[in-house]
């Protein structure tokens, strides 16, 4: 699967002095500047982080070139938030931001929600909120998680190493499938014992992500799951690959996963 790659472009009406207050004032670095494909004018290019790219197009040109229509952005209708690790963070890049030649909009400050955020408009009046939000780090850590518990299945994992993923307390419900047309539900014991059986049962299986979101403490994950039979399953032969397509719900707490739903939905075999 190819990785996704998401582009925010901003229109701007003059691509030199946006360069110099994102590339010189705020210190992105750019990913390249292209100009000989576009008849009305060159593009800068940044990466803001692994998938997430930033566009700098003249708005002279936009329309020309990419089809799209860009009208100079209201302070009501559009803005893009910008999340950081740390308060001191806010702080620097709004000092940063506002040395750039930046219109503060509003001064960094504890928000509502438990965060801290700052406001300011570039020179284009495109509004960006610099914030730091602790629930984001939570979400993330979740999903980082969920990923690395469906790479210990993948691997087989079993004992200490797959329980280390896993609340004392945890339980998987099973909802009925051609499968197990019954559903069931496991406690953390009843888990691992599966589990030690999964390398005579099959000789690999994998887990291939296909969208993942993360609210709180719940992380919702869709996902391809392929299992090679090492014996005979009925009169399914040993070698055999089984697909299903799956969509699971965990609940973590403290880190580890605390209840997981799955619904399994297995390709005919």
């Amino acid at each position: 699967m190819q990785p996704r790659i998401t582009l925010v472009t901003l229109g701007v009406d003059d691509l030199e002095r946006a360069l110099a207050f994102y590339r010189d004032g705020l210190g992105l670095a750019t990913q390249g500047i292209v100009g000989a494909q576009f008849e009305n004018g060159a593009v800068a290019f940044f990466e803001l982080e692994a998938g997430l790219k930033l566009a700098l197009w003249p708005r002279s040109s936009l329309a020309a070139d990419s089809g799209l229509v860009q009208q100079p952005p209201s302070a009501t209708e559009f803005s893009l938030a910008h999340n950081v690790g740390s308060p001191l963070e806010v702080d620097a890049v709004m000092r940063q931001a506002s040395a750039a030649g930046a219109r503060i909009v509003k001064p960094a400050q504890a928000t509502f929600y438990g965060g801290y955020a700052g406001c300011f408009q570039d020179p284009d009046g495109h509004l960006w909120e610099v914030a730091h939000n602790p629930g984001f780090a939570l979400e993330a850590e979740n999903l980082a998680t969920v990923r690395a518990y469906l790479q210990a299945l993948e691997r087989a994992a079993v004992g200490e190493e797959l329980a280390a993923f896993l609340a004392p307390d945890a339980v998987q419900v099973e909802l009925p499938n051609r499968l197990n047309p019954n559903g069931g539900r496991s406690d953390l014991a009843t888990l691992l014992k599966r589990a030690a059986k999964v390398p005579d049962l099959l000789s690999a299986q994998r887990y291939e992500v296909v969208s993942e979101l993360a609210s709180g403490a719940r992380v919702d994950v869709e996902a391809l799951w392929s299992g090679t039979l090492a014996v005979a399953f009925g009169a399914i032969p040993a070698g055999t690959t089984l697909k299903a397509h799956l969509a699971m719900v965990f609940e973590l707490q403290h880190g580890r996963i605390r209840a997981q739903r799955n619904y399994d939905c297995f390709e005919p075999w």
